[in-house]
């Protein structure tokens, strides 16, 4: 069996039991048909090797579908595992942004009752000089502005400290 010139195969045929089996025409269509049967083979051995390599690309194809989805799957972890890193860290700053906002609240509410007490004794040492026939002491209503002052700026204080504690609330 040959195809192209290449030796394919061999048939060996045989007969003992009668003579001229083989005639020229008979062996012009072995011929013929061995061609045909080398060309077959040929075919088969063909399609057996694109079968193999359709198998083996098919088989890196789910291999590389499998790497590919892991890859992502670290990568959708990673990024998961980012943001809470991240919402951490921002909560903790967030709290060591209040605790010293809750401070500057308890001082200013502190320092207004410091004030309001202060502007008291002020209008009771006014009281104990006018009933002494003294009149009113010439720093009293100098103390009594700078007293509002005070209470003033304590305002813009405590309006700046609501104001960090928004922006530390909303994140």
């Amino acid at each position: 069996i040959q195809l192209k010139g290449v030796t394919k195969g061999i048939i060996y045929l045989e007969n003992n039991l009668a003579e001229g089996v083989f005639t020229p025409h008979r062996t012009k269509l072995l011929t013929v048909l061995t061609s045909q049967m080398a060309t077959s083979m040929e075919n088969a051995r063909v399609v057996k090797i694109q079968l193999e390599m359709a198998r083996q690309l098919e088989q890196q194809k789910v291999e590389t579908l499998a790497h590919n989805e892991e890859r992502q799957r670290l990568r959708a972890d990673a990024a998961e595992k980012y943001k809470e890193e991240l919402e951490n860290f921002i909560d903790m700053i967030c709290h060591e942004i209040r605790n010293p906002l809750n401070g500057i609240f308890g001082y200013v509410d502190l320092l207004r009752t410091i004030m309001d007490d202060i502007r008291v004794y002020i209008g009771e040492i006014n009281n104990a000089w006018t009933e002494q026939g003294k009149g009113e002491p010439k720093q009293a209503p100098i103390i009594d502005h700078k007293v509002q002052e005070a209470v003033t700026f304590l305002g813009y204080l405590h309006t700046c400290a609501e104001h960090q504690r928004t922006i530390a609330d909303d994140v």
